[in-house]
């Protein structure tokens, strides 16, 4: 420590702040890459969870419209209108399907995979049990569509469940 003290001020000043900026640029490239890990897991959590989140409730959306084109169906007078329904109905199918195929990219643990792919079975067999439905109303059988809509609203809450 004799040596230090024999020196100029000059030197203990430049040696001082030497110091510091070596510590100041050690803290700065250690937050450096602290940052760029913290983006890199932002990240990760987006493209993995966020997007994914994001395309179960666009599937949803889908799932609720077809269900409302349907209702609407029921209540519309002209077969032209009917005919409309029933391709909106369609066009919100596919709506659905491509949002769960963009879920299914991003998937992934077994379970989620698993639970989806039993999700989009019931959607089909819904669908399936919609499209009676649309031709008992097409055919004029309001009154019987509108019956088997309520076993359709039990099985379209199930459906939502699994993706909740």
């Amino acid at each position: 420590m004799q040596w230090f003290k024999n020196q100029k001020m000059a030197v203990k000043l430049a040696l001082g702040f030497g110091v510091s900026l070596v510590l100041t640029v050690a803290v700065g490239l250690m937050s450096l890459r602290s940052m760029a890990s913290m983006n890199a897991v932002t990240n990760d959590m987006v493209e993995k969870h966020a997007y994914g989140v994001m395309h179960i409730k666009d599937a949803n959306i889908s799932l609720v419209k077809t269900a409302r084109a349907l209702r609407n169906a029921i209540i519309d007078e002209t077969p032209e209108a009917m005919d409309g329904r029933k391709a909106d109905m369609e066009r919100f199918r596919a709506d659905f399907r491509t949002s769960m195929q963009e879920f299914d990219k991003g998937v992934i643990r077994a379970d989620v995979r698993q639970k989806s792919a039993e999700g989009q079975r019931m959607f089909e067999q819904i669908s399936l049990e919609q499209d009676k439905v649309w031709q008992l109303t097409r055919t004029n059988r309001n009154a019987e569509a509108r019956q088997a809509l309520g076993a359709l609203a039990k099985a379209a809450t199930d459906l939502e469940k699994i993706f909740a």
